[in-house]
């Protein structure tokens, strides 16, 4: 191998390694929160039950196959999770992919570092949501745009369609992961008609036009064929974008004007990726104006116009854009919804740093001007490092923790005494995490099998079992206090009015949840699990008051995420109360 391959082997390995690394280090696993709906909707078809097309998330088939299969083989929910990490990683090596047709090996690695260094890719690496997956699709579907817009300047037709062909299979996959990834469809198709307007070129663009419909509508059949396997009937992603969201709520409170809107978007997306979105339009207004002064080939023009539409559609479109096709509602603002523009502002950043200011520091007498980058490159990819404390503990990873650590303490000092789940907390989400957990750890997996099968999950029942007929000590988990301030009509109601009428004893035996860190935040290249459950600390009965100033306690307005355990007994013959 010559010193050049050497180079885009070694510059590849980096990168792989480099996002191997960041899916370890902050893996997030169940979350809590919606994806729990996902790996319910992949046990079912794991165990050859229907999925529900009424349901947003069991009807994303296309995102829940991969979980599926891997549940199939190994019946954990963790495993059946890690596997998403593959998405993130893919990214990253898209990047460079599309990078590296730009610039040498290390700088096109160095691209790719930064997009795989943003929060709105690496949070949520590891977790069974839509959106890492979504951008990986669309990441691809860049690079087989930028080999199709690099191909109208040849003659090989071939490469042309083929590449054409690829980008709508590419779209139509990310489209059916998660429907709002359709709106990159309009990039393409806006370049093809003015090529189309164009008597010279009508004939190549209707043929590329042609593959473009071709892979788009090959995905979509095989994404029929699976919904009449996995739910019974036929069904598209293209029938969800009927469906009405009503999310006016969060309008009111994200704003509606783009002032407002503004603000929250740069809330939401964090002073790192703010930064760079920033870079990026700058870069972009600097790209238009280079096109309109006529400074750039018109294949480079295409690739680089189009790099710039992957990147500021979707980010006007999910910021200004409407929620439904019937009315006007403006969409929900959220971190992850912007994953699939980092790739293309990262292109955008790195060539305006390459193509425009290291020629200036270089005509300046600077020859390291590459090694100027690096200061760039650190603040803008320093979010890592900066939101480390923070790994793993979004959404309600918190009460996730919290809850594994109650079944793994109780497990050990009573090992014969049964664990009944009271189904507490401020969501079913919740109750569907819980189940879940209890499942991956070996407590109930043919309880939640058969909840399942009984369609009783979708009421968030997962086989607790009735506490009237509680005849022997039980411990009773849940999140909250649950016996001081029980929900009626559910097991923790029922146990909490048993109590009271004397026919139940409950002692309160642990509770666990997140502490603030005692070690002054050292050890933070942890990977996040670890990490995460260094900084959770139980406490049994004989030691339920933490020190001052330790004890992360809910506020007014904030849901407890403490897991509370009570050993439940018959009372005793004869007791008077």
């Amino acid at each position: 191998m010559d010193r050049a391959g050497e180079r885009r082997l070694a510059a590849l390995a980096a990168t792989f390694t480099a996002s191997i690394a960041m899916a370890w280090l902050y893996y997030t696993g169940l979350l809590c929160s919606d994806d729990t709906r996902y790996m319910i909707g992949a046990i079912k078809i794991a165990i050859g039950e229907s999925v529900s097309i009424g349901s947003l998330a069991e009807r994303r088939v296309a995102l829940l196959l991969p979980a599926a299969v891997v549940y199939a083989l190994t019946s954990s929910v963790d495993v059946s999770i890690a596997v998403y990490s593959l998405f993130y990683v893919g990214t990253a090596l898209v990047a460079f992919a599309i990078a590296r047709r730009f610039w040498s090996p290390w700088r096109a690695a160095a691209v790719a570092l930064l997009a795989l260094l943003q929060p709105a890719l690496y949070l949520y690496s590891g977790g069974l949501l839509p959106d890492v997956p979504a951008s990986f699709f669309l990441a691809a579907a860049l690079y087989f745009f930028c080999r199709w817009a690099e191909a109208q300047q040849s003659r090989g037709r071939f490469d042309s369609v083929a590449s054409a062909t690829m980008l709508g299979a590419s779209i139509a996959t990310g489209f059916a992961i998660k429907e709002s990834s359709a709106v990159v469809l309009v990039v393409p198709l806006v370049f093809l008609c003015v090529r189309l307007a164009n008597k010279r070129n009508s004939g190549r663009a209707l043929v590329d036009l042609g593959g473009l419909g071709l892979g788009l509508m090959g995905v979509l059949l095989l994404e029929a064929l699976v919904f009449r396997a996995t739910a019974g009937q036929w069904h598209s992603s293209v029938a969800s974008l009927a469906v009405p969201h009503d999310l006016g709520g969060f309008a009111e409170i994200q704003g509606r004007t783009p002032i407002a809107r503004l603000r929250t978007l740069a809330g939401q997306l964090g002073l790192h990726t703010s930064l760079l979105f920033v870079v990026a339009a700058i870069s972009s207004i600097r790209l238009v104006w280079e096109a309109l002064r006529g400074r750039l080939a018109t294949g480079e023009m295409l690739t680089w116009l189009g790099v710039v539409g992957f990147w500021a559609w979707p980010l006007a479109y999910f910021t200004f854009g409407t929620a439904s096709l019937s009315e006007y509602l403006l969409p929900v603002i959220q971190q992850r919804y912007y994953a699939l523009c980092i790739v293309p502002a990262t292109l955008l950043v790195g060539r305006m740093w390459i193509s425009v200011a290291a020629p200036r520091l270089r005509s300046r007498g600077l020859p390291a001007a590459g090694f100027a980058a690096l200061p760039a490159l650190v603040v803008l990819g320093s979010a890592p490092y900066f939101g480390h404390e923070q790994r793993g503990l979004i959404y309600a990873a918190d009460a996730k923790e919290a809850f594994e650590i109650a079944l793994f303490d109780i497990g050990s000092r009573y090992p014969d005494v049964p664990v009944v789940d009271v189904g507490s907390g401020w969501t079913t989400d919740l109750n569907r995490c819980r189940a879940l957990l209890a499942s991956d750890i070996g407590e109930s997996h043919p309880q939640l099998v058969a909840s399942i099968r009984d369609r009783d999950d979708l009421h968030g029942w997962f086989g607790y079992p009735d506490p009237s007929t509680i005849s022997r000590p039980v411990l009773a988990v849940g999140h909250g206090d649950f016996l001081k301030q029980p929900d009626v009509g559910t097991v923790a109601g029922v146990i909490a009015r048993r109590v009271a009428e004397g026919e139940l004893v409950a002692e309160k035996v642990g509770r666990y949840g997140v502490r603030a860190k005692q070690d002054g935040g050292r050890w933070w290249w942890l990977p996040r699990q670890y990490a995460t459950q260094r900084s959770l600390l139980h406490e049994h009965a004989s030691a339920l008051s933490a020190p001052e100033g330790h004890e992360r306690r809910p506020s007014g307005h904030e849901p407890d995420s403490d897991a509370h355990v009570y050993l439940v007994s018959p009372a005793p013959a004869g007791r008077v109360e």
